[in-house]
């Protein structure tokens, strides 16, 4: 009967202790993390800083031949602040990589000024003011994922606009001004890291970028606008490089049936 009773028993406790395990096993296994997908149609802002330089060479003589053809400014180191904004679409086609198209505005308050003392006439100096009105890029995106981060490169086309006028003076007074406007095709490479938000903000998403842009060179008509030269034109080749760093929010539109 004692035997009997214990075998009772033994069989409650094991049949308990499965129970248990089986609860305890429920009760602490967490569920899946759902995995960040980067695939939509998305848009922003962004805001950052750049510098330019600008090198320009004289084609044609002027100012009495203070400046020669042939004859090198100074390089125009420009520099300022910018913003834009900036909208495209990715393709998240595995776990890990995601290809896209980007398209970027910026209105640019890059400037600065350069001065050049002729060779042949030293009292003959030239000032010139130049500034990047705005730009603009369209390119293709390479990023690599991991879960809500994204680390990506980017490279195309860019298009710009600016503007620079010339004093030109001997012994200090004003002879001679000119001014130019441009505007400019290049290409452009860059890299950056974005990192999305989750939770009630998990559309939205933050960067940092740096964008390398070449605009080549240019021939650009430069106008008379006082002393003798006043309603000429001159030729000036321009070689303009630009370097951005920017950081940018995007909301990215959901598609049905995504996480």
């Amino acid at each position: 009967m004692r035997q009997r009773l214990g075998g009772v028993v033994l069989i409650t406790l094991a049949a308990a202790s499965s129970a248990m395990a089986a609860d305890i096993g429920i009760a602490t296994t967490a569920p899946p993390i759902p995995i960040y997908n980067w695939t939509g149609f998305y848009s922003g802002g962004n805001i950052g800083g750049g510098w330019s330089a600008l090198d320009d060479t004289v084609v044609i003589p002027f100012a009495g031949g203070a400046f020669a053809a042939g004859t090198s400014f100074a390089t125009n180191n420009l520099s300022g602040i910018l913003g834009g904004v900036q909208g495209g679409f990715n393709w998240q086609f595995n776990s890990a990589w995601l290809v896209g198209l980007e398209g970027d505005y910026m209105w640019s308050d890059l400037a600065g000024s350069a001065t050049s003392v002729s060779v042949p006439l030293p009292t003959v100096t030239t000032v010139e003011n130049a500034k990047i009105i705005d730009m603009a890029l369209a390119t293709a995106r390479l990023g690599y994922t991991m879960n809500n981060w994204l680390f990506y490169v980017k490279g195309g086309g860019a298009w710009g606009q600016g503007n620079a006028t010339s004093g030109i003076f001997r012994n200090g007074t004003a002879i001679d001004g000119t001014s130019s406007s441009t505007s400019r095709t290049g290409w452009t490479i860059g890299a950056g890291i974005e990192w999305g938000f989750s939770g009630f903000f998990k559309n939205y998403s933050a960067k940092i970028e740096y964008n390398h842009i070449d605009f080549g060179t240019q021939s650009v008509s430069v106008y008379g606008s006082s002393g003798p030269i006043i309603g000429t034109f001159s030729t000036v080749n321009g070689r303009d490089t630009v370097d951005i760093v920017k950081a940018g929010v995007n909301y990215r539109f959901s598609i049905p049936g995504m996480p």
